[in-house]
């Protein structure tokens, strides 16, 4: 992880881009993670999707928040994600 000082919650949409590009590989470990707890026939249906929406959001946000913490930004809690939308959905 590359050391990435704020100091303060990214509030424009240039700082939360920032912060996004900074913490990228965390990122893509944790939606791997939180992908690999759904199989197919759960996100087959509509309260499964919306179920993985709220994981992801919620996963993130926690990585956000833990993150925040050890860079010690200062503010409220780090939610960067406030909803994940699906423009489409691929199951193979």
């Amino acid at each position: 992880m590359r050391s990435t000082e704020f100091s303060q919650a990214p509030e424009n949409k240039e700082e939360k881009k920032n912060f996004l590009k900074a913490y990228s590989p965390n990122i893509k470990n944790v939606l791997l993670l939180t992908i690999d707890q759904f199989d197919d026939k759960k996100l087959l249906s509509s309260d499964g999707k919306k179920q993985f929406a709220e994981a992801l959001k919620k996963s993130l946000n926690d990585l956000f928040k833990e993150q925040g913490d050890k860079e010690k930004i200062k503010g409220k809690n780090v939610n960067l994600i406030e909803d994940i939308l699906f423009t489409s959905f691929i199951i193979q």
